[in-house]
């Protein structure tokens, strides 16, 4: 694929949930979030308390509130819709937890700060439009992880 064809691919799903902003929320409090995806991810990652955490595809940023809520001594979550983004962060405003947010494309993503001691990404390398995107996302969490850091994910495909 050209390079124009996978930024096509990235501003699609950038107004795909830049049209949905705050009602993305909302999607966590059903039956098959609220009793499958979100107990299973949350126990997969596990124990979060003094350990840093990079929150990718965060969207409006619920996981982030529920790792920092869990002990985390710091989350960063990263969007590639300024939607979302503006929602966490308006939730943040509203409801502090210390949760740090950031708009950005995973498969471009710049060298953070910082190496996370935990990264996690639910529903991000499905947006891959390639294997080439795929590695470059995986090579970004890559280099934004500790030594022995740990990725979790969850990706889902309709069919």
């Amino acid at each position: 694929m050209t390079a124009d064809n996978g930024e096509d691919i990235a501003v699609s799903v950038r107004q795909q949930y830049d049209e949905i902003g705050e009602a993305f929320e909302g999607f966590k409090s059903l039956p098959l979030a609220r009793y499958g995806e979100v107990p299973s991810f949350l126990a997969l990652v596990g124990d979060v308390r003094g350990k840093t955490v990079l929150d990718l595809a965060s969207g409006t940023g619920f996981y982030s509130r529920e790792f920092a809520r869990r002990g985390a001594s710091e989350v960063f979550g990263i969007d590639i819709s300024g939607e979302m983004v503006a929602v966490a962060e308006e939730l943040e405003r509203r409801a502090p937890l210390g949760v740090r947010y950031e708009v950005g494309d995973v498969a471009e993503m710049r060298s953070l700060e910082r190496r996370y001691d935990i990264a996690t990404a639910v529903q991000l390398l499905n947006y891959a439009e390639d294997t080439a995107a795929m590695e470059r996302m995986c090579r970004a969490v890559h280099r934004s992880l500790v030594p022995g850091g740990e990725f979790f994910l969850l990706n889902q495909r309709p069919d």
